[in-house]
């Protein structure tokens, strides 16, 4: 409650109405104002806690891939994993194998649902066996995912790219090699070599616009491509091969399906994974999805069955999934979405329906995952736009990163003056009610149209004039205002 208040009274800008005060003394006077928005645009949401991605323009998208805070973020709570009858405390363990066999040196660097050390304070290996040096990592968090690097002093393995494992209840233990990306989840020397000739991709955009993004595909990158449909032309970076010409294209519960042909390595060894690229069509063709590198999959890391391996993609997200991400989001308090107007707001991140306004008067608002909302006074449905955001709106808001767009109905738009007073969280809820994203809305769009007027009252704040003080002060979203006076 207390951390909702704050941001409720830190973002007041303006006052509903004017407030004029004329005396015949000398005085000074402070006006305060409590309320629940602010009119900031881009430049508030570099105190966002949100993570941030570039477009392929270079505009910052707010609320992009999430983050956890970490070391350079902000302080956060370290939490240590308890062990009880029904659920074993969770651990990692990371075995490390160099090439040259000489691991000496080779720290671990980690952050997110693991403890963040110093750079160059890194954890030391905890021990040796036969496959190399082995890290027990410790963790901040009982789930969540670790980030992490292997490095000794600034000389980064993987390139210096970061590194990221999902944890699972219990023991973790994975093996890395070096030069290579993937995270094994037993010793990979022993492996017998991957039997697969299908790569199944599971591909989710936010925005849903799947027709404007595509795949360049090239021989000698474990491709198959004589399996491919016929006509099918590849390496050609201006025309990407769209997504629908692909093999067992599939359109999921807010994801694409398709498959890629390979190169089974049960006939060559050296057939150890595959590279391929997801990028715009043009002109947008040098957008690679928010990924500097190749999306790089490794046989041996999948489950496979049937010669059918799987991996997840993310709009906007590097990560190589090799099991459904639970890419949910719930606070009450982060403003990841954005209203655009008074009736449409866009949360990134976020697709599908089972959206709703809820509103507390007293900011008693309490979401959780999988549980059903607490502490509001109600709920206003909103429905998924399906129309085109006007392009005046969708040209102010460029840098809010890939989302559902939702509306307000017609019904219940004249009560937004009064519920932007208050405690408002955006929930999206499964058919049984219960929470799986939840967020509040920067609202400097909706008061923009609800209170354009307001941007041609020239008398803001205190006027002096003909012997006496006059104060006018506008915040729409401020359920109360006062004046403090002081003789001079």
């Amino acid at each position: 409650m207390k951390a909702w208040a704050d941001g409720f009274s830190r973002q007041a800008r303006r006052v509903l109405g004017a407030i004029t005060l004329t005396t015949t003394f000398g005085l000074c006077g402070l006006l305060v104002a409590c309320g629940g928005g602010g009119s900031a645009d881009k430049e508030a949401m570099s105190s966002m806690g949100s993570a941030a991605a570039a477009d392929a323009q270079g505009f910052e998208l707010l609320a992009g891939v999430p983050v956890v805070p970490d070391a350079t973020t902000g302080p956060r709570a370290r939490i240590a994993a308890v062990a009880t009858p029904g659920a074993p405390a969770t651990s990692l363990r990371v075995h490390y194998r160099r090439s040259d066999g000489n691991p000496a040196g080779w720290q671990l660097h980690s952050w997110g649902a693991a403890q963040s050390p110093n750079w160059n304070a890194g954890w030391n290996a905890a021990g040796s066996d036969d496959f190399g040096v082995y890290y027990d990592v410790p963790l901040a968090a009982g789930t969540g995912t670790v980030g992490f690097l292997l490095h000794k002093g600034d000389d980064k393995d993987n390139g210096g790219a970061d590194q990221s494992y999902t944890l699972q209840a219990g023991a973790n233990e994975i093996w890395r090699l070096q030069g290579d990306s993937s995270s094994y989840t037993s010793n990979p020397l022993q492996l017998a070599a991957p039997d697969i000739k299908t790569l199944r991709v599971h591909y989710k955009r936010f925005d849903g616009t799947y027709s404007a993004w595509g795949l360049h595909l090239w021989d000698g990158s474990g491709l198959d491509a004589a399996a491919l449909p016929a006509g099918t032309q590849i390496d050609r970076w201006n025309q990407a091969v769209a997504l629908t010409a692909m093999p067992g294209y599939t359109v999921g519960a807010g994801e694409v399906v398709f498959d890629i042909p390979v190169l089974n390595p049960t006939g060559d060894a050296t057939r150890k994974g595959l590279d391929f690229i997801i990028h715009g069509m043009p002109p947008n063709e040098n957008d690679k999805d928010g990924r500097d590198n190749n999306v790089r999959v490794e046989f041996a890391a999948l489950a496979i069955q049937n010669q059918i391996g799987h991996i997840w993609l993310v709009e906007r997200d590097p990560t190589v999934y090799t099991a459904a991400p639970d890419l949910r989001q719930i606070s009450s308090i982060d403003a990841r979405a954005v209203w655009l107007d008074r009736r449409l707001v866009k949360w990134p991140r976020v697709s599908g329906n089972g959206v709703r306004l809820c509103h507390s008067t007293t900011g008693q608002i309490q979401v959780a995952a999988d549980a059903a909302v607490q502490g509001a006074d109600g709920c206003v449905i909103l429905d998924a736009f399906t129309g085109s955001v006007p392009a005046a709106l969708a040209q102010r808001f460029k840098y809010v990163a890939g989302g559902g767009v939702f509306s307000v109905r017609d019904a219940d738009l004249a009560r937004l003056p009064v519920l932007h007073q208050q405690q408002l969280v955006l929930v999206q809820e499964d058919a049984q009610g219960k929470v799986q994203n939840a967020t509040t809305a920067q609202i400097a769009g909706a008061l923009d149209d609800l209170y354009a007027t307001a941007n041609e009252v020239p008398d803001l704040g205190a006027v002096v004039a003909n012997g006496s003080t006059s104060f006018k002060l506008w915040a729409p979203t401020a359920p109360r205002s006062g004046t403090s006076l002081a003789v001079a």
